[in-house]
């Protein structure tokens, strides 16, 4: 799940405390199983810093192949 940059620290918190509930639920891990997928149990900031490690490693490998998007 991602916000806009800017998005107010409230309204991030409490759509991890939000998603963390649903994500909890037996109906939902079984959608989620069935999906072959599981799902993450990372902080807000884990998953900022994982989104930064990301672009950091394919920027420079999208631009080398002459697809960047800047």
């Amino acid at each position: 799940m991602l916000a806009p940059a800017g998005t107010p620290p409230e309204a991030i918190d409490r759509l991890h405390r939000e998603i963390t509930r649903v994500l909890q639920l037996p109906s939902v891990r079984e959608k989620i199983a069935a999906l072959g997928a599981v799902p993450a149990d990372s902080t807000p900031e884990q998953f900022s810093e994982e989104i930064r490690t990301l672009v950091r490693f394919w920027v420079p490998i999208v631009e080398a192949a002459g697809l960047g998007l800047r």
